[in-house]
């Protein structure tokens, strides 16, 4: 999981470096971590997204671990699995307005369809064989 994580960044940096003002980490650890979850749940689907008790910050969980743009999160107190409602909270309050749209598309729709030409595939094998081994 952590490299895939590092791969997103590392797309994000190289993709939107002229669109960001900032580091795409710190772009999805302040404002974005709703994108980057759902850039990650599209491809690795034993995840889910989790958010904190305080409502200002969401991530995934995947084997019991829960995740974020820093990678794998060590104090994971106060997280929860993301219901419904909290979807519609964090669509209508997370975000940077004015860092919502790229060309006109989310920026995690942007950054999914250009993981789609990358060769992720045997990352997400990786990840998806860790898993059952752990089972």
């Amino acid at each position: 999981m952590e490299q895939f994580i590092e791969f997103i960044i590392d797309l994000a940096n190289e993709e939107l470096s002229d669109y960001l003002d900032r580091d795409a980490k710190e772009y999805f650890l302040h404002g974005g971590c709703f994108e980057f979850a759902k850039i990650v749940r599209k491809y690795v689907k034993r995840c889910d997204i989790v958010i904190n008790e305080d409502l200002n910050h969401c991530g995934i969980i995947f084997d019991g671990n829960i995740y974020d743009a820093t990678g794998k999160i060590k104090e994971t107190q106060g997280f929860r699995k993301a219901n419904n409602e909290d979807i519609e909270y964090m669509k209508d309050r997370f975000g940077i307005p004015e860092k919502t749209y790229i060309q006109g598309e989310k920026v995690s729709n942007y950054l999914i369809r250009e993981l789609k030409h990358c060769n992720i595939d045997n990352m997400i094998k990786n990840i998806e064989r860790e898993y059952e081994e752990e089972r």
